[in-house]
């Protein structure tokens, strides 16, 4: 179901795709009404809205009990509806000072089952 926050989604998406990466958007998470799921050269990033962060990239990591399956990513306030920030996730490796650096573990098998794609 589509709701303002998809429709933001796959605005943002469609500038991804514009900048080579492949996109799709889950429209029936949570009540946000959504996240994102991008990549470009075989690294995977994720924007979705925190409960207590409001919206924020994060990268997938090797799912450990320690550091979870995600890290997020520092992108300033202003800056989560950059491509610039979705760069910065899909990386070869991450660093935030509670997971320290960690190597992008994602692959299709990250995608959501209802996921749909923005790119061709």
């Amino acid at each position: 179901m589509k709701n303002e926050n998809t429709e933001r989604l796959e605005e943002y998406g469609q500038r991804l795709v514009e900048a080579s990466f492949r996109v799709w958007v889950t429209a029936t998470h949570s009540r946000s009404g959504g996240f994102l799921t991008y990549e470009r050269g075989g690294f995977w990033g994720h924007l979705q809205e925190s409960t207590y962060e409001g919206w924020q990239h994060d990268m997938p990591l090797v799912p450990s009990r320690e550091f979870g399956s995600a890290m997020f990513i520092g992108v300033p306030v202003e800056d989560v509806w950059s491509v610039e920030a979705a760069e910065q996730a899909a990386q070869a490796t991450n660093h935030n000072d509670i997971v320290g650096t960690q190597r992008n573990a994602g692959d299709k098998t990250w995608l959501s089952k209802d996921a749909y794609p923005l790119h061709k």
